[in-house]
């Protein structure tokens, strides 16, 4: 299975070290922000289809969005769709973008956001935060026009005795959902 890995990502010999161990693909968030030129460099060394750029983005009770790294944790004073087009110019990829408030809640994945980043760029962008049941992923890919949808807490999640509990629909169920 494809995988992609994240985390503490600063260099290219990372990078290198991390595709030689069998991964698909690279993310970086916080360095890409801290340092743009790692995007252009490990896609200049590896192609820009190995490099994920990911960017966590809590939208303010003004209704305005701000991009966060350090796990969603440090503001950066960003606008998404400012530093999307940043990490496009740039040479990723592809975009990772998690809604910081709807993660995890399973309501829904945030069409607004998402919206504004694909209108603004003409790499694939990729919805995470919110998805709770198929037809979440439908509307993100009919509303929003994201290349694709990451879910986590829709496969696994624990339950009240602690339990870690796996749920996966089935093929068919997917492809009425999406129309495939």
């Amino acid at each position: 299975m494809p995988f992609t890995v994240g985390g503490g990502i600063k260099d290219v010999e990372t990078i290198k070290e991390i595709l030689n161990t069998g991964a698909e693909k690279v993310s970086i968030n916080t360095y890409a922000i801290e340092n743009p030129r790692l995007i252009r460099e490990a896609s200049e060394a590896f192609g820009n289809q190995f490099i994920v750029c990911s960017m966590d983005v809590k939208k303010h009770r003004d209704g305005t969005y701000e991009a966060y790294c350090i796990a969603g944790t440090k503001p950066t004073g960003l606008n998404p769709v400012d530093l999307a087009k940043k990490f496009e110019e740039m040479r990723a990829g592809k975009l990772l973008v998690t809604s910081i408030n709807h993660e995890g809640l399973r309501q829904g994945y945030d069409l607004d956001l998402l919206k504004q980043v694909t209108d603004s760029v003409r790499i694939p962008v990729i919805a995470f935060g919110g998805g709770g049941c198929l037809e979440d992923f439908s509307k993100a890919v009919k509303e929003s026009n994201v290349s694709a949808v990451s879910a986590g807490s829709f496969f696994v999640f624990h339950s009240r005795w602690r339990a870690v509990l796996i749920s996966f629909p089935s093929r068919q169920e997917i492809e009425e959902t999406l129309n495939i």
